[in-house]
């Protein structure tokens, strides 16, 4: 039998010293089973049962294990064990294996414990059985063998974050036992210095506080896309396993008509799904083998799986010809190098894959013939299929010597002659969701509402995000944005969902995109003809992985809310009328208590200008407590709406208020409060949160303004150290306690120059200004140069392997807080690259310090950080 063992998502280490404990506590809420019967053959009378054995593997795995009352813990032949709650401080077990049996005898015992805060805990089982002791799914005490009567007890002692901690004991008897009580006992100490404040509590209910460790729980989504007529959904959902940080996938294809499964799929290699034919019988997939990528076709009437292509690598985007006889797709051929060095040749040269062609193919399912459409530098990104399927339309990006420096063009390319030509050349920051009229004649797409025509471009200057609808008429060959006035921003995405959104054109005429506008994502339809716009709302308050169906009126969608992970919606916008189509996240709903208290938090600035906002409050909050406040932002380019916000429930379930603003410089809020991002560079972003930071210590009862700190990553990163670092005399300035900095931005120039994306990114945030046309710009505006007015701690996390942000960013603040002797500490992991997530153990690692961080700094309980950072130099005391 395999044992799985899991990087335990807490911090848990035996002592190798004892530790002096304070007085024992004794756990006596259990829920407990009786004995079950294992019974095993031996074909050899050498053999023993393997008491030992069961004990190092249990039969039910525990290290994800979560009983309740009536949970079964074994069923064979010889009969089952449920769980039952009981009340003691000694747990007896029955029934005793009878005499001349040559079985085992199997039992549990659990409980659940609170941890108020990271400390060291000493557990002290009791009594005579042999037993195994498991908490979190991590062994840290056994015996196997029957204990004296006056025998000591077996103690251990754990460093324990906070959080609801799983306490499993194990046992096992055989026939030839000395005993006649089965019986086991648990007490649980503190250190001695503790305060006794903190001591543990215990429960046998498995729901809890959503914390650090309930990650895993929660599923997402890889694919969701809808046959033509709206009848049948392909719906791919992922589910965490937490050994390893990897995904497993299962696929279900959904009649919708009936609202049920007709086909469930789950496959140990990797696949991914792509798209419907156009009559809805057949569903292309790509599986990996040990030799690559293969091409498959599932057949909606047979429910059989049929490999058509093998060997297809570094191919994607399969999409069917409108008869359904050809599929394209688009491949990648790897640029080979030819010299032992790299001559750059644009400035995208920096980019990983720019070299690489990307041409289009197509196969032929009747000859199985394989064919290259296109072939040519700067190749499509995203292709369309006219309603004849005689043109495609692709996407190019061009390099360009002039601002925006790449820019999108729009390609016809006939699939008759293979004749190519240039139909729309824009130079806008981005083009994105390329979509075809019913009849062929027309495109549409979405882009900012300007282009940028070089350094003197008669434009403002814009963020790119606050995307608009445009239509192209592909016989003048002129686009025209038909939603300049429209507030909200065009298909894009908000914080909480971090997902796409949707931009289509149905078959009766009207363009169908949704829209993010003051916290909420809304369904819009435009009407070519009369220039209208008709607004829907959705049954919640965002929504992400949109597939609508271009024939029908029904849309399916992962709906989110504040309250919990998304689940799928479909939608009828001829009625109005969404419905829960499936729950996910079965585990984080089984064990999961209700979230913290959170409200809109909105609040008029100095400017007369409504910033948006959300206010979490501290789980079991009292008005006449105090608490610290942790200001969780972004501050630029998109902003927060009404989602699940997994680490701001994780800080306010943990005793913590969590402010989520969005300051100005957000698209999703209006053309005017985006437009404030180009050339701001925190000045308008630290005002905003500033002011609500007070406003919140000056309206919010138990706030403690003493006790405040922003964190936040990128941009926010950036935001974080320039927060510190502001002229403590500014007017915007707010005396924080300490910040965290992920992957953020010091030096505007060296970011501008050396970060993948850089100069491009810079070229909206910091629109028109350079280091040599405005030196003092980048200096004024760069926490590097004000480095001298930091005076609160500072963590600096960051990725070595970022190219978005390059590490050297932290590197530098971290040098110039050193040698200015500031308190200052730098985490630094290896191949990891933007967002360390790469490894979703590293991930949350990353977010485990900013709690220990948090809790030195702001709540006097440096335990658990300096714990971690014992062994690692010099500490700040």
């Amino acid at each position: 039998m395999i044992v799985k063992r899991i990087i335990l998502p807490f911090v848990l280490l035996i002592a190798l010293c004892p530790v002096l404990q304070a007085e024992a506590l004794p756990v006596e809420t259990w829920l407990t089973t009786s004995s079950v019967e294992l019974p095993m053959a031996f074909f050899d009378d050498s053999e023993e049962c393997p008491v030992q054995y069961y004990l190092d593997n249990p039969p039910v795995a525990i290290d994800e294990y979560w009983p309740e009352a009536g949970t079964v813990l074994l069923a064979n032949a010889s009969g089952e064990a449920v769980f039952a709650e009981t009340n003691g401080s000694v747990i007896g077990f029955s029934p005793v294996p009878t005499a001349g049996s040559e079985t085992v005898r199997l039992a549990y015992a659990a409980t659940y414990m609170q941890n108020p805060t990271w400390q060291n805990l000493s557990f002290e089982v009791t009594g005579n059985a042999p037993f195994a002791l498991f908490v979190d799914g991590e062994q840290i005490a056994s015996r196997s063998e029957i204990a004296e009567e006056d025998a000591d007890p077996v103690t251990a002692d754990a460093d324990l974050d906070f959080g609801y901690r799983r306490i499993v004991l194990v046992t096992t008897a055989k026939a030839d036992s000395a005993f006649t009580e089965w019986t086991l006992g648990l007490n649980v100490s503190q250190a001695e210095e503790a305060d006794a404040a903190y001591a543990p509590t215990f429960s046998t209910d498995p729901r809890h506080p959503y914390d650090i460790t309930d990650y895993f729980l929660r599923q997402g989504i890889d694919t969701n896309i809808i046959t033509r007529d709206g009848r049948y959904l392909a719906l791919n959902v992922s589910t965490w396993i937490a050994e390893d940080a990897s995904r497993e996938y299962h696929l279900q294809v959904w009649d919708l008509r009936e609202r049920e499964v007709i086909w469930d799929y789950t496959n140990s290699e990797d696949y991914d799904v792509w798209s419907w034919s156009h009559d809805g019988t057949k569903l292309l997939m790509t599986m990996w083998t040990a030799d690559g990528y293969d091409l498959y076709i599932w057949h909606r009437e047979s429910l059989e799986l049929e490999m058509i292509i093998d060997g297809i690598d570094d191919a994607y985007g399969f999409t069917w010809s409108p008869d359904d006889r050809l599929i394209y797709f688009t491949k990648s051929v790897p640029y080979e190098e030819e010299n032992e060095y790299k001559v750059m040749w644009d400035l995208q040269d920096r980019w990983g894959g720019w070299r690489d062609e990307e041409d289009l193919y197509y196969y032929s399912i009747e000859s199985d013939a394989h064919v290259r459409l296109t072939s040519g530098f700067w190749s499509a990104s995203d292709f369309v299929i006219s309603p004849d399927g005689s043109k495609i339309y692709m996407v190019r990006w061009i390099p360009i010597d002039d601002r925006p420096f790449i820019c999108p063009q729009i390609w016809e390319v006939s699939t008759v002659s293979g004749e190519s030509q240039l139909i729309y050349n824009t130079s806008f920051y981005s083009l994105n969701h390329l979509t075809i009229s019913p009849d062929g004649n027309y495109l549409c797409f979405d882009a900012p509402i300007n282009p940028v025509l070089g350094m003197d471009s008669p434009y403002p200057d814009n963020n790119d995000n606050q995307t608009d609808l445009y239509i192209l008429d592909l016989r003048t060959r002129e686009a025209e944005n038909v939603t300049v006035d429209f507030e909200p921003a065009i298909a894009t995405f908000a914080y909480s969902t971090h997902n796409d959104g949707v931009l289509f054109w149905h078959e009766n005429g009207k363009i169908g995109f949704t829209g993010l506008y003051n916290k909420r994502v809304k369904l819009y339809f435009y009407n070519p003809e009369s220039g209208d716009i008709e607004e829907h709302d959705l049954p919640t308050p965002t929504g992400s992985y949109f597939a609508p169906s271009l024939a029908a009126n029904m849309m399916v969608f992962m709906g989110e809310t504040m309250a919990a992970p998304g689940d799928m919606y479909t939608f009828d916008w001829r009625r109005n009328r969404g419905q829960l189509l499936t729950e996910l996240h079965p585990e984080f709903k089984r064990l999961i208590a209700d979230p913290p208290r959170s409200e809109d938090y909105d609040y008029v600035n100095s400017d007369g200008v409504t910033i948006p906002g959300f206010l979490f409050y501290p789980r079991d909050y009292d008005p006449e407590g105090s608490y610290p406040l942790v200001i969780d932002y972004y501050g630029g380019v998109f902003g927060f709406a009404g989602g699940f916000y997994w680490m701001t429930n994780v800080l306010a379930n943990r005793g913590y208020f969590v402010y989520v603003p969005t300051p100005r410089g957000a698209a999703g809020w209006g053309q005017e409060f985006a437009d404030t991002h180009p050339n701001d560079w925190g000045t308008l972003v630290s005002r905003d949160m500033n002011e609500g930071v007070r406003h919140i210590v000056e309206n919010v009862p138990g706030v403690d303004g003493d006790r405040c700190a922003p964190v936040s990553g990128s941009y926010g990163g950036f935001m974080s150290m320039y927060l510190l670092s502001m002229d403590h005399n500014h007017p915007d300035y707010y005396p924080y306690a300490t910040a965290i900095s992920d992957y953020g931005i010091s030096n505007l120039a060296s970011y501008w120059g050396i970060g993948w994306w850089g100069y491009l990114y810079s070229d909206m945030a910091t629109a028109r200004t350079f280091p040599w046309n405005d030196p003092q710009y980048y200096v004024d505006h760069s926490p590097l140069f004000q480095a001298d007015n930091v005076t609160a701690p500072l963590l600096l996390i960051h990725g070595e392997s970022d190219v978005n942000v390059p590490v050297g960013e932290s590197d530098q603040m971290y040098t110039a807080l050193r040698v200015l002797n500031k308190e200052v500490a730098f985490v630094r992991f290896p191949n990891e690259g933007h967002g360390v997530a790469g490894d979703r153990h590293h991930y949350l690692t990353s977010k485990r310090m900013h709690i220990e961080w948090f809790d030195k700094y702001l709540r006097d309980l440096p335990g658990a950080w300096d714990h971690r950072m014992e062994g690692e130099g010099r500490t700040f005391e």
